[in-house]
């Protein structure tokens, strides 16, 4: 912020050009420089970037405890961290429209490129986008929606979230935008070429538009305080569906699961803290949201379709949510599932025909390495489970799958019964429901709810698990 203040508004006339791009130059500089501390190439990782690596430990520390407290801290960071971006967002909003230039940015934003249109690139990024936003296929909302009520509507969220993440994303890029229009006028280089995706967006623009501010030095804490708690926040929701999942499988509690779970988490990213961490970073935000979230929501989509089955998930759905059924039912079964094939055929004949630029051919490998490698995990826990029961498969892969999305539902609605009933009671009850519900399903299934020893029968009274706490501030979250 401090290297941007020479960009002040004006600065573009006569005389000015010169300390506008010395400005700009700064900020680069800084960024790649004293950051990053950028190598030549992928090929040389140049070791660990030292103060990188220890703020990144930091924040790992941080992931990790929140992981431990369950639930009910991520609701309390939720009410108290939410209203923070949109306050400071619109602080600088009202600074980027008022400035020279930024007309033209935001006509920019709003002009559409119909070649860049008919690339599929284009569009698998924007679906990639989305499902980011919303946290769809990545366990988190499953995770969090299992610790409400079964009789929570869930309709008029999903659209309100959805439309209000969209809203959000569109007032943001109207204020990047107009800063980058600005920034344009002051000095002279084309828009297209200040338009920057990923961190240099954050670390590079918005230290320009903070400079442009009075009490910079305010602007540019309040910033980055924000993007560090949106970053936590994210961090803990992403890591809660393995946490939650290892949790009810091994019987035991968060606070022991979490730290080997957050240590091994640490050290597979240390990657990118080091010198060719760009590099790595750029790779893997190529490829695993391309590729990855499309392929699991498009098998979420045809299992809970056609393996446990649209008709019978949504007549669970409480009746609010009835209205919507045929819509939900036509998008699971047939239109998302046909949008999201085309575009990953496309996308796979695009990287074919031209690969990802400025990167060799086995860093490329790693990149598909990354995107499908997870994928790999869905058979060989198969063939596991298929082995831990003598070869019983119960029905193949769809038997298999069917179990364990009928399990889930059994659980999620034991976990969020009364915790004045005792813990075996539930499980007896969720029991006595599968055994409705499913009558083929394998019994050895029900061996993953394991009871702790203070949860025996006849064992003294104790509050209720860590996974079962805050319920009802993550359905406010």
């Amino acid at each position: 912020a401090e290297a941007s203040s020479g960009l002040q508004p004006g600065s573009g006339e006569a005389g000015g050009e010169t300390e506008a791009d010395a400005a700009l130059a700064a900020v680069r500089s800084f960024w790649r420089e004293e950051v990053l501390q950028v190598s030549s190439g992928v090929d040389e990782t140049g070791g660990l970037v030292g103060p990188l690596c220890g703020w990144y430990a930091l924040v790992w520390a941080v992931v990790c405890l929140g992981a431990c407290d369950g639930a009910s801290s991520i609701g309390a960071l939720n009410k108290l961290l939410m209203p923070m971006p949109f306050a400071v967002l619109a602080a600088f909003f009202a600074r980027a429209v008022t400035l020279p230039g930024a007309g033209a940015g935001i006509r920019t934003l709003f002009s559409p490129d119909f070649a860049a249109i008919r690339s599929p690139s284009i569009w698998v990024a924007a679906v990639s986008q989305l499902f980011f936003g919303v946290s769809a296929g990545l366990g988190t909302l499953t995770t969090y929606a299992s610790f409400s009520p079964p009789s929570t509507p869930v309709g008029r969220s999903a659209i309100i979230v959805s439309l209000s993440n969209s809203a959000f994303s569109l007032f943001a890029g109207v204020t990047v935008f107009g800063f980058l229009g600005f920034i344009s006028h002051t000095t002279g280089e084309p828009l297209e070429s200040l338009v920057q995706s990923g961190p240099a967006l954050a670390f590079q623009v918005f230290p320009i538009a903070m400079g442009l501010m009075p009490l910079p030095q305010l602007w540019a804490a309040l910033f980055f305080l924000m993007l560090l708690n949106l970053g936590i926040s994210s961090a803990v929701s992403m890591t809660s569906p393995l946490t939650t999942a290892l949790c009810e499988r091994l019987g035991t509690t968060a606070r022991r699961v979490a730290p080997p779970l957050h240590l091994l988490g640490f050290v597979s990213g240390l990657i990118y803290v080091s010198r060719a961490g760009t590099y790595w970073l750029t790779l893997s935000d190529h490829f695993v949201p391309m590729f990855l979230t499309i392929v699991v929501g498009l098998s979420q989509c045809l299992l809970v379709s056609f393996a446990y089955g649209a008709r019978r998930l949504l007549e669970s759905l409480p009746p609010e949510d009835q209205r919507l059924a045929p819509w939900w039912a036509f998008c699971w079964q047939w239109l998302l599932p046909a949008t999201l094939s085309l575009l990953l055929l496309a996308q796979v004949i695009h990287e074919g025909s031209s690969p990802f630029g400025g990167f060799p051919g086995w860093a490329l490998a790693v990149g598909w390495v990354y995107s499908l490698g997870p994928l790999l995990l869905v058979p060989l826990f198969y063939c596991a489970h298929a082995r831990a029961h003598g070869g019983r498969r119960g029905g193949g892969v769809m038997g298999a799958v069917r179990a364990g999305l009928e399990l889930g539902a059994v659980r999620a609605r034991a976990r969020t019964s009364s915790s004045a009933v005792p813990e075996v009671s539930r499980v007896a009850l969720a029991s006595n429901e599968m055994s409705r519900v499913a009558p083929p399903v394998d019994e050895d299934l029900f061996s993953v709810v394991v009871l702790t020893e203070s949860e025996r029968p006849g064992a003294a009274p104790q509050s209720e698990p860590d996974h079962a706490k805050g319920s009802n501030e993550m359905a406010d979250g």
